[in-house]
């Protein structure tokens, strides 16, 4: 069974973090980096399409690790 929060297109920073199983800084930042973050209002939130998408796209977790250094550094 799928969980819930899995189901929801747009997902906030804590419930990116647990679907990408990364810690609370690096998710967000990855988020950022592969342009899937969207601001509703005041709330920041991750477009898990576009997260899917992107980590489809890479082939190993070097790539992977590069993007989210060079979004934190940002």
């Amino acid at each position: 069974m799928i969980s819930r929060t899995f189901e929801k297109r747009y997902l906030n920073t804590k419930e990116l973090a647990e679907y990408l199983s990364m810690g609370i800084n690096s998710a967000p930042a990855f988020g950022k980096a592969v342009g899937a973050h969207r601001w509703i209002g005041r709330r920041l939130v991750f477009d898990r399409k576009v997260i899917d998408r992107a980590a489809d796209s890479f082939g190993s977790g070097e790539d992977l690790m590069e993007v989210i250094r060079d979004g934190q550094s940002t």
